[in-house]
């Protein structure tokens, strides 16, 4: 910037001059001052401009090679005196000199660009090295998650409003930019216009008389230095639009980096971090807890056709992965089903390698009770309910048929209920007994800290620690959609229905107005 104006002040300089030897014929007769003299004048009075202009003398020199053709009278004063120096082969130099410096001006701008890009590179760099160390961090920070949810919400809003806000400024940044390009260009245009104008003029009007062309090259070359100080208005106004665009632009992408980041905190919270431990002896007896790590497979709902896939692939997966840690199979509430898919379930259990912990936390009846039995690590809280009763099935074509197909039926209870028998020290028919002594259904319940004096379950368990739940767990309770319909009774009372419960299972609950119900 400083520059351009040294090198304005050297042309307005050489403006000057000029006039004065057009005005002033007889001491431009006298004595002969080319552009490059000039030049070499302001170079002694501004040493910190003779860089600048030590290239352009020699551009200088040539330009006063290139006179136009003289006129007659040029001619004329060439027979009498020595050729004397033209103003327009001056101006001409002092154009080529401002030209260079823009030229410089500009290459020197290229290089502040290039330094603004390496930067730019140099901020992307630390951003990836700064996501490789976050990434060690990234399970630390899961138990933060819970307390910053709402303000990670409110943070995201205002991120994307001062995103958008960013955006925004930019876009008013371009097109006030593009405003201003719009306008120099016009102006440039219409000064070119207008110095093709005033050049033809001036060629028709040098044809008809030749008396005015003196004023009329006068004229032109106000116009070309006119010309040079706008176009190098017009560049620097570019220069900073440009400037102040790349700035823009800068900010806009240190702000999604600082968003992409926050964005890989919020993750690191979501997950936890550290090694997690595998007991050989998952059980403490003295404090009656028990450590359930992420070898954990779920049981709960009817035992149905797929059920043995689903856990016996993730037992034999676990016994591949490691023979000695433990396998927890989690019973939360299972009421039973097929006895074919349970048994597959036993003898998985039975044969894993790698031991099986049984774990009823609420209600493990028929199959889901004969698989807790036979199992020889189980566990129970002391209030969860095991429920052991005769197996049903539905029998159908002829009586030969539905002789055999009950002869099948009481050797699958011969071969299921005697393990459990066997277990109690009783027999077959004992155990069937008990059962209907005890209810008349032959649903024999009991919770588990009865239950395993029964030998129905080995340990009861006070605490259950899920060690291996390691992210955190998302979305809300379960509230199917009916329940959330009112409804009116015979007398105009609003109500709510209560969903259905599992086998076992009772409401408590204050409810002295009767807004909730059963069916």
């Amino acid at each position: 910037m400083i520059r351009l104006h040294r090198t304005l002040g050297v042309g307005l300089g050489i403006t000057a001059m000029s006039l004065c030897w057009v005005l002033n014929p007889l001491w431009a007769q006298e004595e002969a001052i080319t552009p490059t003299t000039v030049v070499q004048e302001v170079q002694e009075k501004d040493p910190q401009a003779a860089d600048e202009g030590e290239h352009l003398a020699p551009a200088a020199q040539t330009q006063e090679q290139q006179i136009a053709p003289a006129t007659p009278t040029d001619k004329a004063k060439k027979t009498q005196a020595p050729k004397k120096d033209d103003p327009t082969a001056k101006l001409k130099a002092e154009s080529s000199m401002l030209s260079a410096q823009a030229d410089l001006r500009a290459k020197k701008l290229d290089a502040e660009l290039a330094d603004l890009k390496e930067e730019s590179q140099r901020l992307k760099m630390q951003t990836e090295i700064a996501k490789q160390r976050q990434a060690n961090n990234l399970l630390k920070m899961e138990l933060e998650k819970q307390r910053l949810a709402a303000e990670a919400a409110l943070a995201k809003a205002k991120r994307d409003k001062a995103q958008a806000d960013i955006k925004a400024e930019l876009e008013d940044l371009n097109n006030t930019m593009q405003l201003r390009d719009a306008r120099g260009k016009r102006e440039l245009s219409e000064l070119k216009s207008q110095i093709a104008r005033l050049t033809t003029q001036r060629q028709l009007d040098k044809a008809r008389n030749s008396q005015n062309s003196a004023a009329l090259e006068d004229q032109r070359d106000k116009l070309m230095l006119e010309i040079a100080i706008k176009n190098a208005e017009f560049q620097k106004q570019t220069v900073t639009n440009n400037i102040e665009t790349n700035a823009a632009r800068t900010t806009l992408m240190i702000a999604q980096n600082k968003l992409a980041l926050k964005g890989v905190d919020e993750k690191q919270k979501m997950q936890l971090d550290g090694e997690l431990t595998y007991r050989e002896n998952p059980y403490d007896k003295e404090s009656q807890t028990l450590y359930i790590t992420d070898r954990r497979i779920k049981l709960s709902g009817p035992i149905i056709t797929g059920t043995a896939d689903y856990i016996c692939d993730r037992i034999h997966f676990f016994n591949n992965e490691s023979s000695d840690k433990p396998i927890f199979l989690v019973i939360d509430n299972c009421p039973g089903g097929s006895v074919m898919q349970g048994y597959r379930i036993v003898k998985a259990i039975e044969s894993s390698k790698a031991p099986v912990h049984v774990v009823v936390k609420s209600f493990a009846a028929s199959m889901a009770a004969i698989i807790t039995t036979l199992a020889d690590h189980s566990y129970a809280y002391p209030n969860a309910i095991i429920l052991h009763h005769q197996m049903s099935a539905g029998a159908g074509g002829n009586m030969t048929d539905i002789q055999q197909q009950l002869e099948t039926l009481k050797e699958w209870e011969r071969r299921l209920a005697q393990p459990v028998s066997a277990k109690m020290g009783i027999s077959v028919e004992e155990f069937k007994q008990q059962m209907y002594n005890h209810r008349k259904t032959g649903d024999w319940d009991e919770f588990a800290d009865e239950a395993i004096k029964l030998k129905w379950v080995n340990n009861i368990v006070s605490e259950i620690r899920e060690e291996g739940t390691r992210k955190r767990p998302l979305g809300d309770p379960p509230q199917p959609w009916w329940y959330r319909i009112l409804l009116q009774d015979d007398k105009g009372n609003t109500y709510c229905k209560l969903p259905p419960l599992e086998p076992m299972d009772a409401y408590m609950m204050y409810n002295p107005n009767q807004f909730y119900r059963m069916d």
